[in-house]
């Protein structure tokens, strides 16, 4: 589930993604204090080294697997995969 734990509309969790990206702030309303912002971004389960990792398709018909060892940022994980930029 992604979003936290968050239930809304699609317009609800853009707004609330917007409030993030301004540091608490929403339409001049103050929602959550920058220091709240800050320490919800931070990485809390350090380095993850996923280079060993292959997510296994369910529709091999449609997509490929996707060998996380092989995404960077800006190139393409595989000869099917889009880029990932």
């Amino acid at each position: 589930m992604g979003g936290g734990g968050l239930y809304g509309t699609g317009r609800d969790y853009l707004a609330f993604l917007q409030m993030l990206m301004h540091d608490g702030e929403f339409n001049g309303a103050r929602l959550l204090r920058p220091e709240t912002v800050a320490q919800m971004s931070k990485n809390k389960i350090g380095d993850v080294n996923i280079s060993r990792v292959v997510l296994k398709t369910t529709a091999p018909a449609s997509t490929p697997d996707v060998d996380m060892g092989q995404l960077r940022r800006g190139r393409s994980c595989s000869h099917r995969c889009r880029s990932w930029s």
